[in-house]
């Protein structure tokens, strides 16, 4: 292989020297290539012939057509300079496996292997683009680079193919078919001498040779593709039955190629006559051949062959096909043994190559020439002789191939343009908006019927703008010989017609549609794509962003890029596309300077103003804001305040960034809208809510918006005994966060139907630790703030209420509480609800005969027995004779139980006189009642109704105080008076207990010394200077006693009658006067004084004494609960106040 390439290396240097255009005249199209060249190898004189063909000063570019035919595909071309190199193995055996029959008799060469290729030249000039077909024809030079070899041998022995061959014993002169070697080369290099040697080594396991001198035989040929092999003496088949033979073969190249095989002959002893056939090559009948549409299975042909034998054991005849190393032939024919010839496979005309169809170099040679394909091959006719001693003919069988129209079109293209973006036209690319028309590919149509001289038609029927047109033949000058060669007549050319825009149409999809004669159709793809232009503005996803940031958002300490700027926090990114492609779609973001603030709407200016106000806002939005260029991230360089600002606008733009200088930047532009979004970082604010608004369907509107005043506390007042809800009073509050005011509404709460109104947001409920009395006392609406009653207040049992309130609202974005506590005040004020109730003196009609001062005496009661005294008859008989009084004996029966006070009437030397010698006048008994309500309903005022007939006792209304008008009332001894008294408050109307009733009973003088100081002492008669000075119950003499039972015993003095004038007014001295001489009186009693404490007084003093404690408890326990409330409002901690 080095020699075959330094040959070839050799030769084109010759070549080169012999003429500038291969040795070939210049009117020749013929170019040399020799086979088995290098890769890289240049084809001589092809650049200049193609310039020359073009013509000088045009700027061209060269592509090589018919990409399908083999040749084509081994040689590549350089596009500007039409240099042709060989890029690939070019074995002449593979591309011209059969003689041509052109000859050129001015050639020393072989010129049988001859191709013909085109080349496709694109000529621009003066901003028009023309093309131009040039034919080549290569004429392929054969090396000598294939050794004879025997492919069709059964077995190999030692590497070496094994020929089996037999001859009849003592046959002399007689001939013996051997295959014959086969050479693919041409000319000397296939020309092929044998020669017989011994061979070296037999093998086999058969009878070894008895002689090893020169072999007796002699070998000729080939005839009819066999070698005949002669034996020069007579063969003794008992003394050497077989002869294993080397058969060397050897071509006559320069240096020679050999062959060898193992040539093994057995020696026969039988028929002596050879099949012959009839005719030397067989063909269908008729001759015309068989079309390639014929079916498999159908019989072709039959041969025939006679045998000279006259026996039938030797004359019966089996064909059969001789061995071949073509395979296809066996695969596609089949040879009964009674000679018929039957088609196995589907035959496709195009895709049978010739260099298949001859079994053997021989038989291409005998088969008659033919303008198509054929096969041809040997069949040989066996007698029926046993071996080894059967003979055999042979015969030719030529089957022509008949062409047929059933292929479709084959298509090819070349794409035109500049070879960078063509890729030297295996690219279709077209610049959009290019000025039409544009020449886009080169179409060639090649039909594989009847050798390419179909003609066919190609259109493009899916796109409207392009077209393709038929090209027409162009005209060369040409040698004589040259006229078998057709014209191009199925080549196109593809052009678009109309402008393409790439944003629309980014690849040309082209279907071509191809229909030959017979109309066979095809169809080919082809993909254009289309380059962009920059001719698209960058365009935003939508023209109008919107984003939102929280308000007071912390901006990071961040620098970005060695200018120091602020890094910010993202807020958000804009996207922006732009329909052109590569750095033309490419885009750069930026931001208008101009900026616009929308403000929230306006609040009350009783909230905290903003750290800063928009009059010294910043002007420039790269002030505020900054954008990431390449990503399109918009970033702020400071923190927001929703209570100023609402919206914040701006406009960002977004430029494209062509390479080609030459190129228009375009630009886009869009809205962004910054929501500020309101974080909860103000607390409620309690504001006063106004009596007339309670009624009013927009109070609250006004209210809020009318710069409402912020309170701490409220106070409520309400009547006791309402009914159940009745409304106490409103509390509201307000937020200063801007999302309270930006979304303010207002709810009905419906319950009282007074059209209260309420914002959402803000809740209302009592605050930690309100007492459980004033949550059970009332209910608060959480958002109306309606503070209701949930049952009948009474003031008597609490007068007032103080709690605290707290008003929480909830952040709209970060759902964060605050809260704020306000002090509400509820005063009960009070109705005429109680009547007076007597506490003293109590009838059995109010008190079961008790008293709050301790034992009382009713009448009925049974009296203590008095002391027996001198004067007892007296005593009993005065105690019969008045009633009120009772003897020791019996008591008096009175069934009303009426509380009873005894007057005594004092001798005058047992009385008292002031500093004037007047008697002092003595309280009777102080009235007593009570009322728990207050002011004028609570206040009493005391009157006689009934008893007073004979006018000598007064009543104080204002204190009750029940005393004689009179010293000397004219009244009998023992006179009883039942007196009904009656209390009412000041109300309006006034209520009045119910009436009471007490009977005093006018009893006889006492002895003021000695005597019996513990009865009641009555004497008959009674002198005109004794007077009523003394009183007590039921006869009861002891003043102690009368003073236990809450009653006053009163002495008159003995002086002259004092009307009390000066001193009826100052009752507060006259009971000085009656304490004194109580005093007085006890002194001279004093030994049968009773004990100053009595049991009933005790028991009131203990449970006094324990309500004491446990008020005194409860007091602390409420001051501790007190301290450990926590409040939360405005200005800070609210002290608690009142209870009840």
């Amino acid at each position: 292989m080095f020699l075959l390439k330094i040959l070839a290396v050799i030769t084109n240097v010759s070549l080169i020297a012999a003429s500038p255009y291969a040795f070939i005249d210049s009117h020749s199209q013929f170019f040399q290539i020799i086979e088995e060249s290098l890769n890289g190898t240049e084809i001589i004189g092809v650049s200049e012939y193609l310039h020359n063909a073009v013509g000088i000063g045009s700027k061209t570019t060269y592509q090589l057509l018919d990409s399908h035919e083999i040749l084509t595909r081994l040689l590549k071309i350089e596009s500007q300079t039409g240099r042709l190199y060989v890029d690939g193995r070019i074995d002449r055996e593979t591309i011209c496996p059969q003689t041509s029959g052109i000859s050129l008799p001015f050639l020393d060469s072989d010129t049988s292997c001859m191709k013909q290729i085109s080349v496709l030249a694109t000529i621009q000039q003066d901003q028009e683009v023309s093309v131009q077909t040039i034919p080549l024809k290569l004429v392929i030079l054969d090396v000598n680079d294939n050794a004879p070899s025997w492919n069709s041998a059964a077995r190999q022995l030692d590497g070496l193919p094994v020929l089996e061959a037999s001859i009849l014993e003592q046959a002399s002169g007689s001939k013996v078919q051997v295959p014959a070697a086969y050479d693919p080369d041409f000319g000397l290099n296939g020309e092929i001498s044998y020669r017989l040697e011994n061979y070296p080594n037999p093998s086999g396991g058969d009878s070894p040779n008895q002689d090893h001198g020169p072999a007796p035989f002699t070998i000729s040929g080939p005839v009819g593709g066999m070698l005949q092999l002669t034996p020069f003496q007579t063969i003794d088949y008992e003394k050497q039955n077989v002869y294993d033979l080397l058969l060397v073969a050897s071509d006559d190249g320069k240096p020679p190629k050999v062959g060898k095989a193992h040539l093994r002959v057995s020696v026969i002893d039988v028929n002596d006559e050879a099949p012959v056939f009839i005719q030397q090559i067989f063909t269908p009948p008729g001759g015309q051949g068989i079309s390639e549409r014929t079916q498999p299975g159908r019989v072709i042909l039959n041969v025939t062959a006679v045998d000279g034998d006259a026996s039938d054991r030797n004359s019966r005849l089996t064909y059969s096909m001789v061995p071949s190393s073509n395979r296809l032939i066996g695969e596609m024919f089949s040879v009964h043994p009674d000679g018929r010839i039957i088609l196995r496979h589907w035959l496709d005309y195009e895709t049978l190559e010739p260099a298949h169809m001859s079994s053997s170099t021989q038989a291409l040679r005998e088969a008659p020439p033919s303008k198509g394909k054929q096969f041809a091959f040997f069949v040989k006719a066996t007698d029926s002789a046993p071996p080894p001693y059967e003979k055999t003919g042979t015969a030719l069988v030529v089957i022509p191939i008949i062409d047929e129209n059933d292929e479709k079109p084959v298509i090819s293209s070349r794409f035109l343009g500049s070879p960078e973006l063509v890729k030297h036209g295996e690219a279709g690319v077209i610049i959009e908006n290019s000025t039409v028309p544009v020449r886009l590919a080169y179409i060639q149509a090649r039909d594989p019927d009847f050798d390419g001289r179909d003609r066919v038609e190609c259109t493009v029927p899916d796109n409207e703008n392009l077209s393709i047109k038929r090209v027409a033949p162009i005209t060369h000058r040409q040698s004589s010989d040259d006229m078998s060669i057709s014209p191009n007549n199925n080549d196109f050319l593809l052009s678009l017609e109309e402008p393409v825009d790439r944003e629309t149409v980014k690849m040309l999809q082209v279907r071509i549609h191809c229909v030959d004669e017979a109309n066979n159709t095809a169809d080919k793809l082809i993909n254009i794509r289309v380059l962009d232009v920059n001719d698209e503005c960058p365009t935003f996803l939508w023209p109008v962003v919107y984003f939102s940031v929280n308000e007071n958002t912390k901006v990071p300490s961040t620098v970005n890029g060695p200018n120091g700027t602020l890094q910010g926090y993202r807020i958000g990114r804009v996207i922006a596309y732009d329909k052109d492609e590569g750095d033309n779609a490419r885009i750069m973001y930026g931001l208008l300077p101009a900026i616009e603030i929308e403000e929230p709407k306006p609040r009350p200016s009783l909230f905290p103003l903003s750290e800063y106000d928009l009059e010294n806002y910043p002007t420039q939005a790269s002030d505020i804001f900054r954008i990431d260029s390449t990503t399109g991230e918009l970033f702020a360089l400071r923190s927001f305040d929703a209570e100023k600002e609402k919206l914040i606008k701006l406009k960002v733009i977004a430029i494209d960034q062509p390479s080609d200088p030459s190129a228009r930047s375009h630009t886009g532009t869009a809205s962004v809208v910054i929501q500020i979004f309101d974080m909860n970082d103000w607390s409620p604010v309690f504001h006063q809510v106004f009596e007339n608004d309670r009624h009013n369907q927009q109070l609250y509107a006004h209210s809020i918006l009318d710069e409402p005043s912020t309170v701490d506390s409220y106070q409520f007042s309400i009547k006791e005994n309402l009914p159940a809800y009745t409304l106490v009073g409103r509390i509201s509050a307000i937020d200063p966060d801007v999302s309270f005011w930006g979304s303010i509404s207002f709810i009905n709460n419906g319950t009282a139907g007074d059209g209260s109104r309420s914002p959402k947001g803000i809740t209302l409920q009592f605050a930690p630790g309100t007492p459980a009395y004033v949550e059970n006392a009332f209910t608060i609406h959480p958002i109306s703030g309606q503070l209701r009653t949930t049952g009948s207040l009474d003031r008597e049992a609490c007068a007032n209420y103080t709690f605290s309130v707290i008003a929480v609202d909830k952040g709209p974005v970060d759902g964060v509480s605050r809260t704020s506590t306000a002090v509400i005040t509820v005063n009960v004020e009070d109705e005429n609800d109680n009547d007076p109730v007597f506490i003293r003196p109590v009838s059995e009609a109010l008190d079961n005969g008790k008293a709050p001062g301790g034992e009382t005496l009713f009448e009925g009661d049974a009296f203590p027995s008095p002391s027996p005294t001198p004067q007892g008859s007296l005593d009993s008989q005065s105690a019969s004779s008045s009633s009120g009084s009772a003897s020791a004996s019996a008591p008096i029966a009175d069934k009303d139980r009426i509380p009873v006070v005894a007057v005594s009437r004092l001798p005058s030397n047992g009385g008292s006189i002031d500093a004037n010698s007047n008697p002092i006048a003595r309280l009777l008994i102080r009235i007593e009642a009570h009322d728990p309500d207050a002011g004028r309903n609570g206040q009493i005022r005391y009157a006689i109704t009934s008893g007073n007939v004979d006018d000598i006792f007064y009543l104080d209304p204002t204190s009750g105080s029940l005393v004689l008008k009179s010293a000397h009332p004219a009244v009998k001894e023992a006179s009883s008076y039942l007196l009904q008294f009656e209390a009412c408050d000041q109300g309006v109307p006034p209520r009045c207990a119910t009436p009471t009733r007490l009977r005093v009973v006018m009893g006889r003088p006492v002895m003021s010394k000695g005597g019996n100081p513990g009865g009641s002492v009555y004497p008959n008669t009674l002198d005109d200077n004794s007077y009523f000075g003394s009183s007590r119950f039921s006869g009861e003499t002891s003043m102690t006693e009368l003073e236990e039972a809450g009653q006053y015993a009163d002495v008159w003095d003995k002086s002259a009658y004092n009307e009390l004038g000066s001193d009826w007014s100052s009752l507060s001295k006259w009971e000085d006067k009656q304490r004194y001489l109580r005093n007085e009186y006890e002194k001279q009693n004093s030994p049968n004084r009773r004990s100053g404490v009595t049991v009933s007084e005790a028991v009131i003093i203990c449970v006094a004494v324990i309500f004491a404690v446990f008020l005194c408890a409860a007091l602390i326990l409420v001051y501790l609960v007190k301290r450990k409330s926590i409040y939360f409002s405005i200005g800070g901690k609210h002290n608690r106040k009142g209870g009840c």
